[in-house]
């Protein structure tokens, strides 16, 4: 019987999907004896279970959060390559006043520096908080694209 009412839930599932209803509104939970089951949203999980209830918006079965999440590695690479460029012109330009023997353009040379190091210490770690993401949305991804195949009724 709960297969019958998981593939009558799937099916409406599909169809509100079909007809541009977002995911986000549809609630996934398992029971205490291990069943699954989909609701329209998390309102309509039983008070009992709605903290290890998911929303099955995140992710999509387009990949949305996946794609986001890639969209922010490329940009965080950029903004890696671009404070390694403002660290080497940096550089140059303390070598230079160094040279020079400007010792306050050198001072500012080196508050510069210190800046554009913590500046790409900060983009690293949020390439690595993005890659991560991208990690986690990828393997939720895939989980659910699996949950939802071996979770349908099997056809007469």
């Amino acid at each position: 019987m709960n297969r019958l009412w998981t593939g009558a839930i799937l099916g409406a599932v599909a169809s509100a999907v079909a007809f541009g209803t977002a995911w986000a509104q549809v609630a996934r939970y398992v029971d205490a004896q291990g069943v699954i089951h989909y609701v329209g949203s998390e309102a309509q999980v039983p008070e009992q279970y709605r903290g290890h209830a998911t929303s099955t918006g995140l992710p999509t079965s387009d990949g949305a959060p996946v794609r986001q999440d890639r969209q922010d590695i490329r940009q965080d690479r950029k903004s890696i390559d671009q404070d390694r460029g403002d660290l080497a012109r940096d550089r140059s330009k303390l070598e230079q006043d160094s040279k020079a023997g400007n010792t306050q353009a050198v001072n500012a040379d080196r508050r510069e520096l210190r800046k554009d190091r913590q500046d790409l210490r900060a983009d690293r770690r949020e390439l690595g908080k993005d890659e991560r993401a991208y990690n986690r949305d990828r393997t939720d991804l895939r989980r659910e694209r699996h949950d939802r195949r071996h979770d349908q009724p099997a056809e007469r």
